[in-house]
């Protein structure tokens, strides 16, 4: 049985079903929801996840790099409760997606806030807590990951399920890790400046 996010192809879904006439493969190409600087981030988790599938053209920017924020294994559920505390002083929904194992301790932490996870009801609370597969088809203004090593790591096709996580924030984005980070988010390299060859002026 597939679960959400675990087909490699939609012959793969089609298969499923027990009959179907003519389906029809039409391509997403243009983004409207999730702006350019966290589309390009998702672009390169998919390149890793997908590789042949290009990622959506946003057609709108916010200016808004996505954040990343390192800490230690002890300082993450306080740093996660202190993004979201900003968060609610800004307009628009907010969302924590992390691991389901995370949620209660997360919940207990911005309690006094009215987070909620696990019901129906998360939704309209003021910080939904949500596992990536719960968040699918939503969307937020700002979106706080979890440990994405961890979402990852938990689904056989974490990759995919990790690029429709970024892409539910509409504003912005935050992924607080103690873990190492995936190697497709990881920021890439700034290759080390070497010797600088002398200046040759003309006479």
């Amino acid at each position: 049985m597939l679960r959400p996010g675990s087909a490699a192809s939609w012959d793969e879904v089609l298969a499923l079903l027990p009959t179907h006439a003519g389906a029809r493969h039409v391509t997403l190409s243009v983004n409207y929801r999730t702006p350019a600087e966290v589309m390009a981030l998702g672009a390169r988790v998919l390149a890793a996840a997908a590789p042949g599938i290009e990622a959506p053209r946003s057609v709108r920017a916010t200016g808004r790099e996505p954040e990343f924020v390192s800490v230690t294994p002890d300082g993450l559920v306080a740093e996660v409760a202190a993004r979201a505390r900003a968060a609610l002083g800004r307009e628009g929904t907010t969302a924590i997606i992390a691991p389901p194992a995370r949620h209660d301790e997360i919940v207990a932490a911005l309690g006094d806030v009215g987070a909620l996870a696990g019901t129906a009801d998360a939704l309209d609370a003021p910080v939904a807590v949500l596992g990536p597969v719960e968040a699918k088809g939503l969307e937020f203004d700002e979106v706080i990951v979890v440990e994405p090593a961890e979402l990852v790591a938990a689904n056989r096709r974490g990759l995919r399920l990790l690029y429709v996580t970024l892409t539910h924030a509409t504003q912005r984005l935050c992924v607080v890790h103690a873990a190492p980070l995936p190697e497709a988010l990881a920021p890439p390299a700034i290759p080390a400046e070497g010797p600088r060859r002398p200046e040759v002026m003309a006479g």
